[in-house]
This record gives C-alpha cells, sequence and structure tokens, in this order.
C-alpha cells in the first residue's frame, strides 16, 4: 500500500513519526523528571522531618539526663548545709558544756580555798557582835582585807553576784543589793522556795548548779539568773556555803554569734525544770521565757535525743534543724540550730548576683526551677511566681501540669515529665515540667522541678534550612494540639493559641 503513495507523503509521514517518537521520548523523560523531582522533594522533607524528629527526641533525652546530675548537685547542697548546721552544733555545745565545767572548776576550788573560809568564819562573827558601830568597823576591815578573793569573781571572772552563806542560812556577804545582810535564807518565809533558797540547800550537800528561775537580786526587777554553789569548810568542819551567780549575758554570748551563717540562722537552748519548759538563751525572733508550744526538736533534745533533719515550723516554712542534748550536771538542757531550708539549698557565689538555680536554668534553657517538699509545699522557685509557698498537691494548683506530675512522682518515686497545657502562674502560658525524687535512705526528701517553655521546641522547628520559603514544621500533641509555633502563621497558629 506504502509502495503506491507519492514520494512527498512518504516523507511526511516519515517526519511525522519521527515527530511522535520524539513527543512519546520526551513525555517519558518528563514525567521521569516530575517524579525525580518529586522525588527529591519528598525526600528533603523527609530528611528534614527526621532531623527534626532527632532534634526534638535527643532535646528530652537532654531533658533526662540534666536530672540525675541537677539531683546530685541538690543532694550535696543538702548534706554541706547539714554538715554545717551540725559542726555550729557541736561547736556551740562544746563552748556551752565547757563554760559550766569551767564555772564549776571556779566555785570548787573557790571553796576550798582559805581565805574564803576565812572570810566566811570572820563574817559570821561580826554579823553576831552586838553593838552597830563595831559590827560596821569590824565587816570593812575584813573586806579589807579579803578584798582580792571577794572582786575577784564579779569583776575579773564576770560573774553577776557573789555569796557567803554561814551553815545556819545567814547571809554574811552579798553583792546583791536586795538581799539583805544578816537576812536567814532558813527562817525567812519569803524566802523559804527562791532559788537562792534552793541552791544554798543543795549547796550544803556538795557542789551543784541551781537552773535559771527568777530571782529579785536587785531593787528594780526579777531576774533569771542561776546559781553555782559549793561547801565552805575550815579544818573539816561545815562553815557555810559559797554561791557565785550568772544571768544569761555569757549564753546569749555564745548562742547568738551569727558570722557568716546567713540571715534565717537561728540558735537557741531550753532546758526543763520539773513541768515546765522555757528558753534559756535569745532568739533572734523571740527573747526567752516560757514556751507556750514545746516544738519536737526541743522536746526530742531535753528527752536525750539528737538529730538533723527538715521540718515544718510554725509559720509554714520548712528549715534544717539540728538538736541534741546538753551534757552538764544537774541541769536538763537542749541546743537546737536551725536554717531556712531554702537559704541553705540556694547558694549564691562572691561576687555573683544570682543563686545557683537561676544560673542553671539560664544556661541550660528552662523557664523555672522548683525544690518542692513531699507533702506538697513549694518551698523555692528561682522567679517566685504564685506558686510559690502554696501546695501543689492540695492548693489551687493542684489540677495543673504540675500537681498532677508531682503526684504521679511521688507514686512512682522515678522520673516524669508532663506535656504541654497552659499554667495559671504563668500567665496562662503552655508550658512542660520534668520531676524527679530526691530519695535519701530510702525516702523522698524533696521533689526537684524543672518548667520547660516552648522557645527551644519551636527554635528546632523553625530552623529554615532546607525548607525555603513556603515550608513549613511544627509539632503536634495527641490531642492534634500545636506543641510548636509556626513559622509562616505565628499568631494564629501557636501553642498558645492552639490552647487559646
Amino acid at each position: 500500500m506504502l509502495k503506491n503513495l507519492k514520494i512527498g507523503t512518504k516523507l511526511f509521514i516519515a517526519f511525522l513519526a519521527i515527530i511522535l517518537i520524539f513527543i512519546i521520548v520526551g513525555l517519558f523523560f518528563l514525567f521521569k523528571s516530575q517524579q525525580a523531582l518529586s522525588q527529591a522533594a519528598f525526600n528533603q522533607l523527609e530528611s528534614v522531618r527526621s532531623d527534626k524528629k532527632a532534634q526534638v527526641e535527643a532535646f528530652f533525652v537532654e531533658r533526662q539526663s540534666d536530672m540525675p546530675v541537677l539531683l546530685d548537685t541538690v543532694a550535696l547542697f543538702r548534706q554541706n548545709a547539714f554538715q554545717q548546721l551540725q559542726s555550729v552544733k557541736e561547736s556551740r555545745k562544746r563552748e556551752l558544756e565547757h563554760y559550766f565545767q569551767e564555772r564549776l572548776h571556779d566555785v570548787t576550788v573557790a571553796s576550798k580555798t582559805f581565805s574564803i573560809a576565812q572570810a566566811l568564819h570572820q563574817f559570821d562573827e561580826a554579823l553576831h557582835l552586838e553593838e552597830d558601830i563595831s559590827r560596821a568597823n569590824t565587816r570593812r576591815s575584813i573586806e579589807q582585807q579579803f578584798h582580792t578573793e571577794l572582786n575577784r569573781f564579779t569583776e575579773k571572772e564576770g560573774y553577776h553576784h557573789f555569796f557567803l552563806i554561814a551553815k545556819d542560812g545567814d547571809v554574811v556577804y552579798s553583792t546583791a543589793k536586795a538581799v539583805q545582810l544578816g537576812i536567814n535564807l532558813l527562817n525567812n518565809q519569803a524566802l523559804n522556795n527562791t532559788p537562792l533558797n534552793r541552791a544554798f540547800k543543795q549547796g550544803l550537800k556538795g557542789v551543784t548548779i541551781q537552773d535559771f528561775a527568777p530571782s529579785l537580786l536587785s531593787e528594780q526587777e526579777e531576774q533569771p539568773v542561776a546559781f553555782f554553789a559549793a561547801p565552805v569548810f575550815k579544818t573539816g568542819e561545815l562553815m557555810g556555803v559559797l554561791l557565785l551567780c550568772i544571768n544569761h549575758e555569757p549564753i546569749n554570748v555564745i548562742m547568738q554569734q551569727r558570722q557568716g551563717l546567713g540571715q534565717t540562722f537561728d540558735a537557741y537552748l531550753v532546758g526543763k525544770r520539773g513541768s515546765q519548759t522555757t528558753y534559756r538563751s535569745k532568739r533572734v525572733a523571740k527573747n526567752g521565757g516560757a514556751i507556750e508550744k514545746v516544738d519536737e526538736e526541743s522536746s526530742q533534745a531535753l528527752a536525750g535525743q539528737s538529730d538533723t533533719r527538715i521540718k515544718m515550723d510554725n509559720t509554714g516554712h520548712f528549715k534544717i534543724t539540728s538538736y541534741a542534748p546538753l551534757n552538764i550536771p544537774n541541769l536538763n538542757w537542749g541546743i537546737v540550730v536551725t536554717i531556712g531550708l531554702e537559704e541553705s539549698l540556694t547558694l549564691t557565689r562572691k561576687g555573683e548576683k544570682k543563686d545557683f538555680f537561676a544560673q542553671y536554668i539560664a544556661e541550660y534553657g528552662y523557664y523555672d526551677a522548683f525544690l518542692i517538699h513531699p507533702k506538697g509545699p513549694i518551698f523555692y522557685t528561682v522567679l517566685h511566681e504564685s506558686e510559690h509557698n502554696t501546695n501543689i498537691i492540695t492548693g489551687e494548683y493542684a489540677n495543673s501540669g504540675l500537681g498532677q506530675l508531682i503526684q504521679e512522682v511521688l507514686k512512682t518515686q522515678t522520673f516524669g515529665i508532663s506535656d504541654f497545657a497552659p499554667y495559671a502562674p504563668s500567665h496562662g502560658e503552655p508550658t512542660a515540667f520534668i520531676a524527679q525524687p530526691l530519695i535519701i535512705e530510702g525516702r523522698i526528701e524533696m521533689i526537684v522541678a524543672l518548667q520547660i517553655s516552648d522557645v527551644k521546641l519551636s527554635q528546632i522547628m523553625q530552623q529554615r534550612a532546607g525548607m525555603g520559603k513556603t515550608g513549613e514544621a511544627y509539632l503536634v500533641g495527641s490531642d492534634k494540639l500545636m506543641r510548636s509555633n509556626s513559622f509562616l502563621d505565628p499568631v494564629n497558629h501557636s501553642i498558645k493559641a492552639s490552647f487559646a
């Protein structure tokens, strides 16, 4: 059939065939090119997706790995705070016990000196002279004779008052104006049950200490004083009693040393006489006197127990407290030293304004850091937002992401993380939390928590490498709400807008 066609027709058909072949080949290569370009675009997106997925997963792995290091640091701070408080307690305890040992040594040695025995004997004889003039002159002569021995206790040794009392109860020498010379402690009804009377009676039996009690030794007012008493003998015969008296001043000097111990540091003494427990030294917040409600650490110390632990005080603040009994003859005393838990764990290095946790969240990109007691109180945050000093378990934020996470962590006693959700104390901004308990000797001592903002995640998702002008990457949660902010539409497609 083709043989009958003209040569021009044949050429035209051949030309059309060639063109058709080129069109088919071109279309084939175009299709393949489009496929290749599409595949390249998909591969690029998948590569970006995989890269961002790896970065996001690494972000959370890093957050989890941050926590053990932070817990070790908090544990070290706690240990150092405990050791420092114990060291202060033991130092004050030794100093006080030594102070009382010296006072007992003073009264013991003084009572055995010939000059004191001679002075007591001569004052007693002078007291019973019949003529007033003769009695006064004799007393002046005796005072001049024993001036050095009589005055060294109040002028050099720092005692508050000094007494010599004959064995029949007559006060033969006294530096206290309110205690009249010649008054008899045994026969005077007004002095029958006074600390001075009790100290004298105990002193007849041996060297002793009479605990602090209000005594009228001045004409102005009663003042708590303690007595050190010892019997005085002359050639084996009991002559009377030597009494040395102190007030609270030397005790307070020991207890109120505060240099380098922080603003919330407190140290005080408690003592129990009969059924009454009272302070034996001044406090920062209280000046002593009766204790309305004896705290647990005071009771434990007075019961002979020693310990260092964390507890809540009657104002709702947590503190580290260390207590122990004092080993002083005839006295049931205890020493208690405390410091605020927040201050002891939030150290600020010299020359710097930010504490450790403030520096930590700034360096690692966290929004806030929390220290939480196992019972729920948040006793420290860096930013001190409205959740600070509230109870995250029972308080108004118990149903927040942080509250639910803390309850979970208390049950599991392991690391935990919460998803992003609006958090009222942070102005309603969606935030996530991580938390882990600090466990000491099998018991949760506190919980350390960190607040994660969306900044780091949004920075990861908004990296533009390989994204072009119209590329977009974002995170969504199982609730189909945003977990990162959009690059192309940050106003309408953001975490905050998504949760609004």
